[in-house]
């Protein structure tokens, strides 16, 4: 995974704690592992109890969400080799963004989706931070969705 434009980003927090990893193209991917590390202290991992490996943070990862009603959000994932580590145990949702196929995952439910056109992300974005926003930043809401919005909310 790597971050969304020029910095990167850890995952929310919520009162329900649900790992977001957001990633884009223009950034290098991030390690599974280390995107597993934020997952774990932003469920309530403390960083001196983070297992070193990938795996066993996996591992630890996966028991976490159990009885728990969380939704994982994987943004822009490149493959299935940085989605599979990322994904939780029992019965929590899993969405994936993603610009390839990631043909290799099972159980999954593919939903196919075009870029908006340029009306829609405006208005998207008018519904996302208002439209008096929107219509008093023209120059910076025309540069957003030129440069990011047009692939909508998951490039905010």
């Amino acid at each position: 995974m790597a971050s969304r434009r020029r910095r990167c980003t850890s995952p929310t927090r919520s009162p329900t704690p649900s790992p977001t990893a957001a990633c884009t193209p223009s950034c290098a991917p991030a390690d599974p592992g280390e995107v597993l590390g934020r997952f774990l202290k932003a469920l309530g991992v403390t960083p001196g109890a983070l297992p070193e490996s990938t795996g066993e943070r996996a591992d630890l990862y996966r028991t976490l969400p159990a009885g728990r009603r969380t939704l994982v959000v994987l943004d822009d994932a490149g493959t299935e080799q940085q989605v599979r580590p990322l994904l939780p145990g029992g019965a929590a949702a899993v969405l994936i963004t993603s610009r390839n196929r990631l043909g290799g995952l099972s159980g999954v439910r593919r939903t196919d989706l075009d870029v908006l056109e340029p009306g829609e992300a405006r208005e998207l974005m008018a519904r996302i931070v208002g439209a008096e926003r929107v219509a008093a930043e023209e120059e910076e809401t025309a540069r957003e969705i030129a440069g990011t919005a047009r692939y909508g909310p998951a490039r905010r």
